[in-house]
């Protein structure tokens, strides 16, 4: 009583006489609004009053659905604000809410916690997955260059053995023949080579052509 009187005195409060006249109760109220304005903590505690009745609102308003709707689990809170609000809600005023609203809080929140944990397997699989494709990729590629580089030297060793063959020939005194095997043993085009290109190979064939053009 002494704080509503230095209070009323104090211009911040105005007492009012209820319905019941002057014997009835009196009733206490804010002199003006600007109170609130000037006054920090007043300020604070009318925005968490007015958080608290939204945030109250929006769950039970949820929570009421749910029940209409067979419980559905869709229909409980989503991991995020909303979520978070009422998990707020309900540590801080956990007393004055029904049990009904908290337990379907603390299922709003399991669900979140397992659908989490679903999206941190699917990701831990996603990178197994991605880590194998690239290994499959590099060992491919190496079994890739390896069969082409045996292919390579098989090539150069049938170029290599094409041109001792054409050089036997040309001993034999059949050098256009020789000069035509030689030239098997060269790649056909430079553009788009169908074998690896061989200098034993090539230096074959130029003694060929050598000996032919001296020849005639």
């Amino acid at each position: 009583q002494a704080l509503i009187d230095a209070l009323v005195a104090a211009r911040v409060l105005v007492l009012s006489v209820g319905d019941e006249g002057e014997g009835g109760s009196r009733r206490a109220r804010l002199a003006h609004e600007a109170v609130l304005r000037g006054w920090q903590r007043a300020r604070s505690l009318v925005a968490d009053n007015a958080r608290f009745f939204r945030v109250r609102a929006e769950t039970a308003a949820a929570f009421a659905r749910w029940q209409r709707e067979s419980k559905a689990k869709e229909l409980l809170l989503p991991a995020g604000t909303p979520l978070a609000e009422a998990e707020a809600l309900v540590a801080g005023f956990g007393d004055e809410l029904s049990g009904d609203l908290c337990a379907y809080v603390r299922a709003s929140r399991r669900r979140a916690d397992r659908a989490r944990h679903v999206a941190y397997a699917i990701a831990a699989g996603m990178a197994v997955l991605f880590v194998a494709s690239a290994v499959a990729g590099v060992w491919a590629w190496r079994a890739e260059s390896h069969a082409g580089l045996q292919r390579d030297q098989a090539l150069i060793a049938q170029s290599r053995h094409i041109a001792t063959q054409a050089r036997q020939l040309a001993q034999q005194g059949d050098g256009g023949t020789a000069l035509a095997l030689a030239l098997e043993a060269l790649p056909a085009s430079v553009a788009r080579p169908d074998r690896p290109y061989d200098g034993l190979a090539e230096g074959r064939s130029e003694e060929h052509t050598s000996e032919l053009q001296s020849r005639f």
